[in-house]
């Protein structure tokens, strides 16, 4: 029995890992991750310091009692990169990169919530596992604990350029192949410019730009915080457009006819693009 886990668990690790992009279903547990207000600047090169939030503080605490906030650059593809960990919704982005700064452009906040007893149970049952198939172990801190940014990079090894995406498959489509499990939850993220001079927008055109997504089996509707035309848009996880349309204030989808999973909600008012999810 262990030789048939440990050839089905290499097999999955080496598909996984040249598979390219992962196909993603989301898990996440309705209520799980605490509801974030509105950042109340964005970041700019030439005005950095360590109170530039993206994500200040939380409507709610959440049913899951560790939060962390994940940082990402939004790819091509719509998938998000993940470029680092922040405890309290500050990030550097001078220093972030091995010690250097980022590329300049549109990155995501998204608050990521776990239980760290389950957390560390997941590392303890992975870890005689990953040395016989070439991983290293998950560390653990003196008191037993580990680090979410350990278990990231763990994974970045088996799903190279590690995305959000690839984390919610590995969580809802691989551990369970295992028999293991991690319950999880995340937002919609929040999106910050990170640029060279100047601050295009701050909190009101945030708050202006937010969208809400609603959904049953058969409708989706698109709330927008603004009244200026706007084309809205749904694609799927390949980036390919599914439905188009340009509204003021409110765009309805009829997506009974849509495949279950994830999509990506893209809405552009000729000055921003802001983009969240949804699953059917």
């Amino acid at each position: 029995m262990k030789k048939v886990l440990l050839s089905v668990l290499g097999l999955a690790f080496a598909f996984n890992s040249f598979s390219g992009v992962a196909q993603p279903t989301s898990c996440a547990l309705a209520g799980g991750a605490p509801t974030p207000v509105a950042p109340v600047s964005v970041v700019c090169a030439n005005n950095f310091n360590a109170n530039d939030l993206a994500i200040t503080s939380y409507s709610s605490q959440g049913s899951l009692n560790t939060i962390q906030v994940v940082v990402s650059q939004l790819q091509p593809n719509d998938s998000s990169l993940i470029v680092g960990l922040s405890d309290n919704g500050a990030f550097d982005f001078t220093t972030a990169n091995a010690g250097a700064a980022l590329a300049y452009g549109d990155y995501q906040f998204s608050v990521f919530t776990y239980n760290q007893v389950e957390l560390n149970a997941l590392a303890a049952q992975l870890n005689p596992l990953l040395p016989l198939l070439g991983y290293p172990t998950i560390p653990t801190d003196a008191n037993g604990n580990v680090s979410l940014s350990n278990v990231f990079s763990t994974l970045a090894l088996v799903f190279p350029g590690l995305t959000i995406e690839d984390v919610e498959y590995a969580i809802c489509s691989f551990l369970p192949t295992l028999g293991a499990s991690l319950q999880y939850g995340i937002t919609d993220p929040y999106t910050v410019t990170w640029q060279a001079a100047g601050c295009p927008s701050g909190i009101n055109d945030a708050q202006a730009n937010a969208i809400n997504v609603s959904t049953n089996n058969s409708t989706a509707i698109v709330n927008l915080n603004n009244s200026a035309a706007t084309t809205v848009g749904i694609f799927d996880l390949n980036g390919k457009a599914v439905a188009m349309q340009t509204v003021n204030g409110t765009a309805t989808f009829d997506i009974s006819a849509y495949p279950a999973g994830m999509y990506i909600v893209r809405a552009n008012n000729g000055a921003t693009t802001t983009t969240t999810k949804f699953v059917k």
